[in-house]
């Protein structure tokens, strides 16, 4: 099956940006299988990525899509969110419950009950890209990711004013890519 980007593709660099940080993330785990947290997967080429990595991936969406930018209404054109759910499913091919493992819901109800005990060593944000959206996934997601692991996020820089806010005043970063921002923790 061909995969299905559902009107939205990813720049080659922020996907190159990806590769990089998790594999320096997957080196520094003691795990045989690394983990890591994908705060909204849309389609699943990031998922893709670090699942072929050989990271076992969490997913945390609802696949409504965000106010705050044009993937809702990508959904209503695409049927509804259970089609897009579908999509993204059908996108995993072989992975799905093997190596990806979807959590339908918002990101900080899965970031407060996330178990405190089981850290992910690569997390990444990619969900609301309002300001209070993205405070609230960095403040909710970076306990939960290991000491030496990396927490990093998309679409800072390229128009959406609240991301770039939110992860200046939220501590210190880096760039990489197009438009992916990162700390090591």
């Amino acid at each position: 099956m061909a995969f299905d980007p559902m009107k939205h593709v990813t720049h080659h660099l922020d996907d190159e940006a990806v590769v990089r940080l998790a594999k320096v993330a997957g080196k520094k785990s003691d795990r045989e299988m690394p983990v890591a947290i994908e705060v909204g997967a849309w389609a699943g080429a990031t998922t893709r990525i670090l699942a072929d990595l050989g990271f076992k991936v969490f997913i945390v969406d609802h696949w409504k899509g965000s106010p705050t930018d044009r993937i809702r209404i990508v959904v209503d054109q695409m049927g509804g969110q259970r089609k897009v759910a579908a999509t993204f499913m059908k996108n995993m091919e072989g992975r799905l419950m093997r190596n990806v493992i979807p959590l339908f819901g918002e990101s900080t109800f899965w970031g407060s009950v996330w178990p405190d005990d089981y850290p992910a060593d690569f997390i990444y944000l990619d969900a609301g890209h309002g300001y209070h959206d993205i405070r609230d996934d960095i403040k909710v997601w970076t306990p939960h990711v290991v000491q030496g692991g990396i927490l990093a996020g998309h679409d800072f820089g390229v128009g959406f004013p609240g991301v770039d806010s939110a992860v200046k005043e939220t501590g210190p970063y880096e760039l990489d890519g197009q438009a992916v921002w990162w700390r090591q923790l």
